[in-house]
Order: C-alpha cells, then sequence, then structure tokens
C-alpha cells in the first residue's frame, strides 16, 4: 500500500513526482500540469488509486480528472491502478502498441510477462 504521508514533490514547474509504497513496493508517479489540463503518467502498484487520486485533488482541486492516463509500459508497479483510476475518473489510457502484446486483456493490461516476475 502507499505510504501513509504521501506527499507530492515538484521536480520542474508543474511537474509532480508521488511516491507510493515503500522498499520492494515503491513506485513513482507523475502528475504534470499543462495550462489548466494535467495528465498523470503511470500509476503504481495495484490498489494506489485512492492515494493517487486524494493527491490529485490537494494539488488540482478535489474533483480533478486528468485529461488522460499515461503507461511508460505495462508492468504492475507503473499500470497496477490504471483501471481503477480510469473507472473513477473516466479518463482515457494510453500506452505504446508495442506494449498490448503483454497485456492479458480487457481495457487495460495486467501483468502477462513472466520473464519479469
Amino acid at each position: 500500500m502507499a505510504a501513509p504521508k504521501a506527499r507530492p514533490r515538484e521536480i520542474a514547474p508543474g511537474v509532480y513526482r508521488l511516491e507510493t509504497g515503500r522498499g520492494i513496493t515503491e513506485a513513482n508517479v507523475y502528475l504534470v500540469r499543462s495550462g489548466q489540463a494535467w495528465v498523470l503518467i503511470d500509476t503504481a502498484w495495484p490498489h494506489r488509486g485512492q492515494v493517487i487520486n486524494t493527491v490529485a485533488g490537494s494539488l488540482f482541486g478535489t474533483g480533478a480528472r486528468p485529461a488522460a492516463i499515461l503507461l511508460t509500459h505495462i508492468h504492475p508497479d507503473h499500470s497496477g491502478s490504471a483501471l481503477e483510476l480510469a473507472r473513477l475518473w473516466d479518463a482515457p489510457v494510453y500506452v505504446h502498441p508495442d506494449e498490448l502484446p503483454l497485456a492479458s486483456g480487457g481495457y487495460l493490461p495486467e501483468f502477462a510477462n513472466p520473464l519479469d516476475r
């Protein structure tokens, strides 16, 4: 699960890094503002959606939804909460087409690459 006091850190103007988890379960997500809109890059491990949503609300206003969710790749530490957040925010999810064969089907991927387990 995410760290109890997850706080975003602004690493460049309008670019926030949120560290979730600890140790082996740690993952980073990025919330990037562009004008009035923002996007989420990666979604960490499964069950991190509430923490990410809370942080997004603190940065962009309660109920703010991203223009999109962008996944760098579909490993579970990057895409684990994508489905949860896509449904919560009714937001599109984008991933490079080369990643799609690793997906196990459905709207969003699950971890399906045994070489990376």
